[in-house]
């Protein structure tokens, strides 16, 4: 459906991005995140949480992923990136409540537009 949508600047528009797991599964992975070239964390259990914003429950990789997950530079300076299962890159950012992930007082992280849709 969206492979020839072309938007107003004439710039071709790619495909929502596609779930892990089922949709009606909130344990199945639904995003993955990176840092450079590194795995270092998982998205599960969307929610919906305004308009414009999904949260999603964050585990880490293993622990040295941990460190650079709870490091606020990481979000605050947009030094991530989330992939879908088919390794496309899905264009978001996180909301301020990386603050409170980073100082271990929530599991989730906000992010906008990053829906967990299932074609």
């Amino acid at each position: 459906m969206f492979e020839n949508f072309v938007n107003f600047f004439g710039m071709q528009k790619s495909a929502p991005a596609r779930r892990v797991g089922p949709v009606n599964d909130p344990a199945a992975v639904a995003f993955e995140i990176f840092v450079g070239d590194q795995k270092v964390g998982q998205l599960f259990e969307p929610k919906q949480e305004e308009m414009f914003w999904c949260s999603y429950r964050v585990e880490s990789t293993d622990e040295q992923a941990d460190k650079i997950l709870r490091d606020e530079k990481v979000w605050s300076e947009v030094n991530f990136k989330v992939k879908a299962k088919n390794g496309r890159i899905v264009s978001t950012f996180t909301g301020g409540d990386y603050v409170a992930f980073c100082n271990r007082k929530t599991d989730r992280l906000s992010f906008r537009s990053l829906w967990p849709i299932d074609l």
